[in-house]
């Protein structure tokens, strides 16, 4: 893997221009703000728009995009808890999609609120799109476990019907731990999927709690990928009026689960674990956690710092302050694209995906090569099997 100081900084202008300090300071605080420090004229600028005509061709993976067996839709919409985004979905559709928008492959994953209902919406922010849902259609454990089986292998079909376009990072239900290492050995075994998508958090749990380690022994053991989308934990649901959970509150549940994993200390025991975290990270690359040091130099052993710059973090929702803080802490080596989310929702957008590739790269936040990393290289460290064939 690269390390954070084997990349060149951008660093050519001098100064914070206007267009570097909008959308977001607040947001982005001290982390933004090192970003821009200290800077050199003689590292490697990027071009304006980082060389779009030499990447009108690339390859561009997806990594933050979601797929949805029939039972589950089904289950969600009688509940009332459900996207309306997800009617009409099929993987035929999503395939048309990802042609005219130029996704060469989707790296598909569940998404909230999850397959794990033996205790209602109350882990998930369905209900607050619905209040009558957090209490309705509860299942039994059995059939939580009926229901993660059946989106696993809908996505193994997807992966049959349509080979090399999707991976698919299966579903588990915690905190079932029981059928969750069933599952994963049936994943893994069997269906041959590519890795696993799990939410921040179950109930008031992120990835850190001590209920989850056998699962994450047995992930450690496999050295798979696992790949987290945000979710709001019933702690802090409608805190602020007016203020949807995915405006704030799945930004700081992805730090949250991010900052327990550290914490708890499974950081270093499960170092084979290799994570993929939405929207940048959320907000995480804050200054106390991080460290107010300079972020020029290595990492020290075990510290907060060398376990974020050893995971991966998509592009969906980042505004330029998150980028520019995500290259200044990780390093663009660690920056993955991301976009598609509910595919039914990007139906009607010609290209739009390709649009989105085409902004991060006008924010100048990354170099030509830098961006060629993002649209699919750094995936493919992860993923070697998507390289190009002849």
């Amino acid at each position: 893997m690269l390390r954070h100081d084997m990349f060149p900084w951008d660093a050519a202008r001098s100064g914070v221009t206007r267009r570097e300090f909008v959308g977001g300071v607040a947001a982005a605080g001290a982390a933004l703000l090192a970003a821009r420090c200290g800077q050199t004229a003689d590292t490697q600028a990027p071009a304006a728009g980082a060389g779009a005509d030499e990447l009108a061709n690339v390859r561009l993976f997806d990594l933050h995009h979601h797929f949805a067996s029939p039972g589950w839709i089904k289950k969600t919409t009688e509940d009332g808890a459900i996207n309306p985004t997800w009617e009409g979905y099929s993987p035929a559709k999503t395939v048309e999609w990802m042609d005219r928008a130029g996704i060469d492959v989707a790296f598909a994953s569940q998404t909230t609120p999850g397959v794990w209902l033996a205790e209602g919406y109350g882990n998930s922010n369905a209900g607050t799109r619905n209040k009558a849902s957090i209490g309705a259609g509860k299942q039994t454990i059995a059939e939580a476990r009926a229901m993660v089986r059946e989106m696993n292998e809908f996505g193994a079909k997807m992966v049959s019907d349509y080979p090399r376009r999707f991976a698919i990072l299966a579903a588990l239900a915690l905190p079932d731990v029981e059928g969750s290492l069933r599952e994963i050995e049936y994943v893994f075994d069997t269906l041959k999927l590519h890795g696993i998508g799990l939410l921040t958090s179950y109930g008031n749990r992120w990835m850190g709690h001590p209920m989850f380690t056998p699962i994450f022994e047995e992930l450690n053991r496999r050295k798979a990928i696992v790949y987290t989308h945000p979710t709001a934990a019933p702690c802090c649901r409608s805190l602020l009026p007016n203020v949807g959970e995915t405006t704030l509150e799945f930004s700081t549940d992805t730090a949250r689960t991010i900052i327990s994993w550290i914490t708890s200390g499974n950081a270093k025991r499960f170092p084979d674990i290799r994570w993929i975290h939405s929207h940048g990270g959320g907000t995480l690359m804050t200054a106390r956690f991080v460290g107010g040091g300079n972020l020029r130099g290595t990492a020290e052993p075990d510290s907060n710092l060398s376990y974020l710059r050893q995971y991966y973090y998509d592009t969906n929702a980042s505004s330029e302050a998150t980028l520019w803080s995500l290259k200044r802490t990780v390093g663009a080596s660690q920056v993955v694209f991301g976009h598609f989310d509910i595919p039914q929702a990007r139906l009607g957008e010609a290209n739009a995906a390709r649009a989105r590739f085409t902004q991060v790269g006008d924010t100048e936040v990354f170099t030509t090569a830098e961006m060629r990393g993002i649209a699919s290289e750094n995936a493919l460290r992860l993923f070697p099997q998507f390289a190009a064939t002849t």
